[in-house]
C-alpha cells in the first residue's frame, strides 16, 4: 500500500475525465490537477464549494484512528470537492428526508430517511453515483472484515459479516443494483490496481454483491 501524501498522485491516473480533469463525485466542478502554487486546485485551505479539491474517505479516518493501510487505500478515497467533504463530516451514506445541504450536483447531507431504518445525519449521492460509493463500501468491509467488529460507526455492525448495519446492508446492495459498474469505475478499478497492486471486487464482479448480501 502506498502512502497517504501519494493519493494525491494515485489522482492523476484514477480520477480523471476524457478532457484531463479530475473527476468529482460530490459536485459539478472538474479539478485541475496538482497543488495551488503549480497552478492546480488541490487543497489547502476552501471556504466556499469550488474552491479546491480534497482526499475523501467514504469511510471516514475517524473511524479508524488514521490507521494503515485503511488511511491510505485509494479504493476508498475519492478526490471531492473540500467543502462539501467537510460538511459531510463523518457522516454515512445514506438516504436524506430533509436536506440542510445540496451541492452544485445535488450531493445532499441532511436527516436521515427514517423508513431506512438509521435516524442520523447521512450524506446522499446523486443516482450515478450511489453504485460506486456503495461498492466502495463493499470493497472496504470485505477488506478489513477482521477489524470491523471494533469500529463504531453507523454503517457496521460489530462482527465479521456481514459487517454492515442492517439498514445500510439493505440500501447499499439497493444503490450497487440501480447504479450498475460503468465504465469510470472499471477504468478507476484498473488504474488503482496499478497504484497500489490490488482491486476492488465488486467492480470486477458486481455479481457478487447480491450473493453475499442480497436477499
Amino acid at each position: 500500500m502506498r502512502g497517504y501524501s501519494a493519493l494525491w498522485t494515485a489522482y492523476q491516473t484514477t480520477d480523471i475525465d476524457e478532457n484531463g480533469k479530475i473527476w468529482d463525485m460530490y459536485s459539478k466542478y472538474r479539478w485541475t490537477y496538482g497543488k495551488k502554487d503549480d497552478g492546480g486546485d488541490q487543497c489547502g485551505s476552501y471556504s466556499v464549494e469550488g474552491d479546491c479539491y480534497n482526499r475523501e474517505h467514504t469511510i471516514p479516518k475517524s473511524v479508524f484512528n488514521d490507521a494503515t493501510p485503511m488511511v491510505c487505500d485509494v479504493h476508498h478515497i475519492f478526490p471531492t470537492d473540500g467543502k462539501v467533504n467537510g460538511i459531510r463530516s463523518d457522516y454515512p451514506h445514506g438516504k436524506v428526508a430533509k436536506a440542510t445541504y445540496t451541492s452544485t450536483n445535488g450531493t445532499l447531507i441532511g436527516s436521515s430517511d427514517t423508513t431506512t431504518g438509521y435516524s442520523g445525519t447521512v450524506c446522499e449521492l446523486p443516482d450515478e453515483y450511489k453504485g460506486d460509493f456503495a461498492r466502495a463500501y463493499f470493497y472496504f468491509v470485505t477488506c478489513y472484515e477482521d477489524k470491523i467488529p471494533s469500529y463504531s460507526f453507523p454503517a457496521f455492525s460489530k462482527n465479521t459479516y456481514p459487517s454492515l448495519a442492517s439498514w445500510a446492508q439493505k440500501l447499499y446492495v439497493q444503490w450497487a443494483t440501480n447504479d450498475p459498474v460503468s465504465e469510470k469505475e472499471i477504468k478507476r478499478n484498473q488504474a488503482a490496481y496499478v497504484f497500489q497492486g490490488n482491486r476492488n471486487p465488486f467492480v470486477d464482479h458486481p455479481e457478487a454483491v447480491s450473493a453475499i448480501w442480497g436477499n
